[in-house]
């Protein structure tokens, strides 16, 4: 009798589970949009350089760092980070939208555009990390992006 216990236990947690996922994924809401055809299928899900493009440019012993970001698509103030040399730099990042996310509560992000300019004194190589998600429910691993100043002070 206790031999099959742990599977009838077993099978109603996966009833359970199978049960309250199916709710959990009807509606239209912001959280409710993830279902198995629109999350895992790899035509639906725009290329990570596509969904935040950086654009870097150097004027007047400035580095300006330019994201175009996709229309579907929001970057994480707080997940902005810059290194050089190996220290991380001290960066005042302009205020972001404040938003609910339902993968880190609040938060203040970015949509359609930022950028930021960095003096270049004293600046070698820059280590930047960022992330952002789709709101369709989606987010990507976070980016790192290493970029040789001398070589763009060349072009």
């Amino acid at each position: 009798m206790y031999y099959f216990l742990p599977h009838k236990l077993a099978l109603l947690m996966l009833i359970i589970l199978l049960g309250s996922s199916s709710i959990a994924l009807k509606g239209e809401g912001y959280i409710n949009a993830i279902t198995k055809e629109n999350i895992f299928t790899s035509k639906n899900i725009l290329p990570v350089d596509k969904a935040f493009q950086l654009d870097i440019k150097i004027h007047n012993r400035k580095i300006l760092l330019e994201w175009k970001i996709d229309e579907n698509c929001y970057m994480y103030r707080d997940k902005f980070k810059f290194t050089s040399k190996g220290k991380v730099l001290d960066i005042k990042l302009p205020r972001g939208n404040k938003i609910d996310d339902p993968f880190f509560g609040e938060m203040e992000v970015f949509y359609n555009y930022f950028d930021l300019k960095l003096e270049l004194s004293n600046l070698d190589n820059l280590e930047i990390e960022y992330q952002g998600c789709h709101k369709k429910g989606y987010c990507y691993t976070p980016v790192k992006k290493s970029i040789e100043i001398s070589a763009l002070k060349n072009n």
